[in-house]
């Protein structure tokens, strides 16, 4: 093979993988600022002082948005429900959100109310969360979870979804 014919098929491959980088970004649904999961330090054992944190680096434009916040189980997390703390700390350190979130792994009946396979998922609003996020500023989302059964099995991930407000 020559080498002019291996430059060109080096070419076309990243092409390639260029497009599909450019495809799977413009797959984000309209109206999401931002959406990320993230592991727990000890994938085996989330302990409720290690924390999660998501990077928010600058946005464009000024934006109201609302936060639902998920969480990713395995079949050996023990318990029906989670309840994580969350953290949004803005320009200069200072903590602009937070709050408790409650996620119902189970109904009332026993039955999942999660979805996804080959681990679960369910995320919900966090409640009031009016959040103004302004334009050239990074944003830390801190996680934590907040049960008494400590450490956690069984949770893969967290993570949040910033949706503009309606």
């Amino acid at each position: 093979m020559t080498s002019k014919l291996k430059r060109h098929k080096a070419v076309n491959a990243i092409i390639a993988i260029a497009a599909m980088v450019f495809a799977l970004y413009s797959c984000t649904p309209e109206g999401v600022v931002f959406h990320k999961y993230a592991s727990p330090p000890d994938k085996e054992a989330w302990y409720s002082n290690d924390t999660v944190t998501l990077v928010l680096d600058t946005i464009a434009e000024d934006k109201d948005v609302e936060m639902d916040v998920g969480v990713r189980i395995t079949e050996a997390y023990p318990l029906n429900d989670i309840v994580l703390h969350v953290t949004v700390e803005g320009h200069n350190h200072i903590n602009i959100l937070e709050g408790n979130v409650t996620i119902n792994l189970f109904d009332e009946t026993g039955k999942t109310a999660t979805s996804g396979f080959p681990y679960m998922e369910r995320s919900v609003k966090l409640s009031g969360t009016n959040l103004h996020l302004k334009k050239n500023h990074r944003y830390l989302i801190h996680i934590n979870h907040n049960m008494r059964h400590n450490p956690l099995e069984g949770v893969s991930d967290v993570g949040v979804k910033l949706e503009i407000r309606k």
